[in-house]
């Protein structure tokens, strides 16, 4: 699998887990944003804060359904260059 073949693997198993930390009105609400026309929900992924987050969004309100902080990850010196060499961090 690819590596974004994996990501979207762990949402099912992450999103089951998130639903468990909810409260019902939260849960409510999650579920509302997946069925209104309009609506949407993001999975986001803070890399600098080390924070994962399930978020929703309906009639331009922004819904905050959970976060979890998450140590992180080494994709911050991929991301940063820190695979590459001081040269190639300069071009």
């Amino acid at each position: 699998m690819t590596a974004t073949e994996n990501l979207i693997a762990a949402i099912g198993p992450w999103l089951d887990e998130a639903k468990l930390h909810m409260d019902q009105e939260r849960v409510d609400a999650y579920v509302a944003c997946l069925q209104a026309d309009g609506a949407d929900v993001q999975i986001v992924i803070r890399l600098r804060e080390g924070t994962i987050s399930l978020d929703g969004t309906h009639d331009d309100q922004r819904l905050d359904f959970y976060r979890q902080a998450v140590r992180p990850p080494e994709a911050l010196n991929w991301i940063f260059g820190a695979h590459r060499s001081k040269d190639e961090q300069l071009r």
